[in-house]
């Protein structure tokens, strides 16, 4: 086994270590004293390429990357944490009238390159690539 594919593993298995731990303490326990409240953004002042949310919003409500105009939401904490790791402190508050004028984007995919994937019903292991698409890691 060569030493590139025991690195992988073992990052691999450190990472699903970490994701059963959050997942058994709630990841909101986590989350919620990483995402500070403030005062609501005015729509005008976005950038593209923010990290938004609602004003108001509890811990573990949708993050979103704001782009174009439209909003594309994080699934959940993992597919953010392979784009930003845990930190939140660059999101930034919304009005709920200004994020519901936005229009919907797609769903945010993980990060290229930052997660292998294994499904119960296949042996394989797959990398995940831009746009989605999955490759088999070979070796």
């Amino acid at each position: 086994m060569t030493t590139a594919l025991r690195i992988t593993k073992k990052a691999f298995s450190s990472a699903v270590v970490g994701m059963t731990i959050l997942w058994s303490i709630g990841a909101s326990a986590v989350i919620s004293p990483l995402i500070a409240a403030g005062a609501a953004v005015p729509l005008a002042d976005l950038a593209s390429g923010s990290l938004i949310m609602a004003d108001g919003a509890k811990s573990g409500a949708t993050v979103y990357l704001y782009s174009g105009a439209k909003r594309y939401p994080f699934p959940n904490q993992r597919v953010y944490a392979s784009w930003y790791g845990n930190d939140f402190s660059a999101v930034k508050r919304v009005s709920t009238a200004d994020l519901g004028s936005m229009a919907w984007g797609d769903n945010m995919l993980y990060r290229p390159g930052s997660r292998l994937i294994k499904v119960p019903d296949d042996p394989k292991v797959y990398a995940v690539l831009p746009a989605g698409k999955v490759a088999w890691v070979k070796d």
